[in-house]
């Protein structure tokens, strides 16, 4: 079963605590079980457990408005900053991390996503014994789907979607064919290719305002739909990189 921290126990009440479908657990047991629901702040996208909530009247310690069984994310966040892959050691980029924290607003999803970015980063890095990677999209792929054959192509596609980035989305590419590849191609033929169809997409995104509003903190119907452009539009150019007669020959 998943579980993630509630932001607040701790301060709140001295002891940590984890959320899961049903609530809050005390690790202690000293408190009984809150089965009452997490909560999600859309500010800074902190989850809470049920307990913290009514301690907090409802008003999360940033300010924002705290909306019972909700889950609050934050997506497209698979591709570290520059101001951090600059760095090598992983000392040096959770440095950088906080150094770019305290100079722009982050929601606490993306600050943890990060975090977790360059951890895993670092993992491979151990493992490989080379530079720690941009992102671990590359590494994946190649572990994962070409040596051990465990991940399928629906995930192959979510981490090229996720992931993928100028410095290795032709390597990545390079380690896909057949049905794979075909299944990424049509994943992206998928997408519009015109100004009318990306002006659907976004009357898609409002169609599904709620769960969006309620999971995507700070990310209009528009703001999705640029994102999807932007790495569609990528992805496509890389596709016809990898089809071009000379990146053929090169791969003989």
């Amino acid at each position: 079963m998943t579980a993630y921290r509630c932001n607040f126990c701790e301060p709140l009440h001295g002891r940590g605590s984890a959320l899961s479908s049903v609530g809050c657990f005390y690790y202690d047991g000293v408190t009984p079980t809150n089965r009452d629901g997490s909560y999600g702040c859309p500010q800074c996208a902190a989850i809470c457990c049920a307990l913290c909530a009514k301690d907090l009247n409802g008003i999360c310690l940033c300010g924002g408005e705290l909306v019972h069984d909700v889950w609050f994310t934050y997506r497209g966040d698979g591709r570290l900053p520059r101001e951090i892959t600059q760095f090598k050691t992983l000392e040096d980029r959770l440095a950088a991390l906080e150094e770019l924290r305290s100079l722009q607003p982050m929601l606490q999803a993306k600050y943890n996503k990060y975090k977790q970015l360059i951890e895993r980063c670092n993992k491979i890095a151990i493992e490989t014994n080379a530079d720690p990677p941009e992102n671990p999209a590359l590494y994946r792929i190649e572990k994962d789907y070409v040596k051990r054959g465990i991940i399928g192509y629906g995930e192959v596609w979510d981490i090229l979607f996720d992931y993928a980035i100028e410095s290795n989305v032709d390597q990545m590419l390079a380690l896909l064919s057949g049905q794979c590849l075909d299944y990424v191609k049509s994943k992206v033929s998928a997408y519009p290719e015109d100004e009318e169809g990306w002006k659907e997409r976004v009357k898609m995104y409002e169609d599904s305002q709620d769960w969006y509003k309620n999971h995507i903190p700070y990310q209009s119907p528009q703001q999705l739909m640029e994102r999807d452009r932007t790495i569609v539009t990528f992805l496509r150019a890389a596709l016809k990189r990898h089809d071009s007669p000379d990146q053929k020959n090169a791969a003989r």
